[in-house]
């Protein structure tokens, strides 16, 4: 008993700490440098903190290690999100990437009101393989209680091969064989709903003059197509095309895209995948390094679309002289490009074909 209420005065501490600083919010990918995550463990034989994708140095995410003299209910937590979990009658699921050393270990997924511990919905479930993957937790099947939508959960806790049995007179099918300690597990990407797609990779690489993408899901939900963005800076991103998506689907699915038009140096990619329903999510950026040759200009996009600027990409900083012609060959726009790279809008011009030229010291396209 000693020990239980010295827990429960930690997490109301811990809360408390939450007024005086930003907290997280769903969904929670251990990123944001400014954002106090609060990571803390509990339980003998049990660490936790914010560390290093396994996978990917660039990433951070929640890395627990659970050794072999260790409680069964050992565990993580940290500060509250800001906002509640929107919890409703017809949806109740969270999903989580897992990275697990391997398959069957038991997972357990706990919400509760940040205030009161005491009020909690919790889920066990078991990863299927070794490595990262996400798994979906419905908290309409909750044990011992159900999610009482009326409370404000904003408190979330991981416990990675959780093998108490029973467990809040609840019973763990996983306990007995789950695999031996110590094991390190990675959490990342806790988000509220189910996730119209789930990515088994995206990929961006040099192919010859152009730029070969490819990606893969492992289901889809209502997906409508993927926007394919590029952008030179990794902030600002400009639409190059478009790929439909299957729709439906729980199993792989592979896509393929080739970016015939790469601008010169440094460029990156992303995926924008959308729903039927116009909502959208982002996959990971690829970056690619294409050879930046002398005097070299990048004109695009060609076609144009209507409010679409005519976008100008230089490899050297010589100002640009940009003419613009109509189909008979008369002058109908003329601007000078600074630095070698810029915008021309295009909105006085009517539909038709034209051909530009574009000049400079060294240059000549």
């Amino acid at each position: 008993m000693r020990k239980s209420k010295f827990l429960f005065l930690l997490i109301l501490l811990l809360g408390t700490h939450m007024a005086f600083c930003q907290g997280p919010d769903l969904p929670v990918d251990f990123d944001d440098t400014g954002i106090d995550y609060g990571i803390y463990s509990f339980g003998a034989g049990f660490g936790a903190s914010i560390g290093v994708d396994p996978d990917d140095a660039t990433n951070s995410v929640l890395c627990t290690t659970k050794e072999a003299a260790s409680d069964c209910w050992s565990g993580s937590s940290g500060n509250c999100i800001d906002t509640p979990i929107p919890f409703t009658a017809s949806n109740q699921t969270m999903t989580v990437d897992v990275y697990s050393p391997a398959a069957g270990t038991p997972i357990l997924l706990k919400v509760e009101v940040c205030s009161d511990g005491a009020i909690f919905a919790q889920v066990l479930q078991a990863t299927t393989g070794v490595g990262w993957e996400t798994l979906t937790f419905d908290f309409t099947t909750s044990c011992p209680s159900a999610v009482d939508l009326s409370q404000s959960y904003t408190r979330i806790a991981y416990f990675p091969h959780y093998t108490c049995d029973p467990y809040d007179g609840c019973t763990n099918p996983y306990a007995a064989t789950a695999p031996a300690l110590p094991v390190t597990t990675y959490f990342d990407n806790i988000a509220f709903g189910t996730l119209p797609v789930e990515w088994k990779y995206f990929r961006a690489s040099k192919n010859q003059n152009n730029v070969a993408l490819t990606w893969a899901t492992t289901s889809e939900v209502n997906s409508d197509f993927f926007a394919i963005e590029r952008s030179l800076d990794g902030i600002n991103f400009t639409e190059i095309s478009k790929v439909s998506a299957k729709g439906n689907s729980a199993e792989t699915v592979e896509y393929e895209h080739l970016d015939q038009q790469p601008l010169p140096g440094t460029s990156f990619y992303r995926l924008k995948q959308f729903d039927f329903d116009g909502s959208f999510e982002y996959s990971n950026v690829q970056i690619v390094k294409n050879e930046v040759r002398s005097n070299q200009v990048k004109v695009f996009p060609n076609p144009l679309n209507k409010n679409d600027n005519l976008q100008i990409i230089g490899s050297t900083k010589e100002d640009l002289k940009v003419k613009i012609y109509d189909i008979n060959g008369r002058l109908v726009l003329e601007q000078i490009v600074l630095d070698g790279s810029g915008e021309i809008p295009l909105e006085s011009l009517q539909n038709n074909t034209y051909f530009y030229k574009i000049s400079g010291k060294n240059t000549w396209h």
